[in-house]
């Protein structure tokens, strides 16, 4: 294999092999959680682009790890129309994966829409309410 040469003069070579499972820079892990999520979320590109406001074409260079930086504003768009949190795009994607709970994040979106009071209230009944069923 011929190594490539980056725009300050280092040789680089692609990992191959064994060596492959040591490499894992963070975009290939944003990359792969984005499409994890948006499949989950049962959303095209286009759907997922649209709701991000960014381009299809964009989102497809993020999904493919082609795009190297990206700002933080975008990765948040992303996430929020995902409905899952920065880190949630960010982490490793090695970890072994929750499945989702789709009742337990409609009740955290009912929850953050309630006022700080109502909400803790809540929290602390259906808290004391599973703490009941499990005596």
């Amino acid at each position: 294999m011929i190594p490539d040469v980056t725009p300050n003069g280092v040789f680089y070579l692609p990992p191959t092999g064994w060596l492959t499972s040591f490499y894992n820079p963070p975009m290939d892990n944003i990359s792969k959680n984005i499409i994890k999520y948006r499949k989950l979320a049962k959303l095209s590109q286009e759907k997922l682009a649209e709701r991000s406001e960014i381009s299809v074409g964009y989102l497809s260079k993020l999904e493919r790890s082609i795009i190297e930086n990206v700002s933080v504003t975008v990765l948040l768009r992303i996430a929020k129309s995902l409905d899952v949190t920065l880190n949630d795009l960010v982490s490793n994607t090695n970890k072994t994966t929750e499945h989702p709970r789709p009742n337990q994040n409609e009740l955290n979106k009912l929850l953050d829409n309630m006022s700080f009071q109502t909400s803790e209230q809540l929290s602390l009944n259906i808290i004391n309410s599973i703490k009941l069923l499990k005596q």
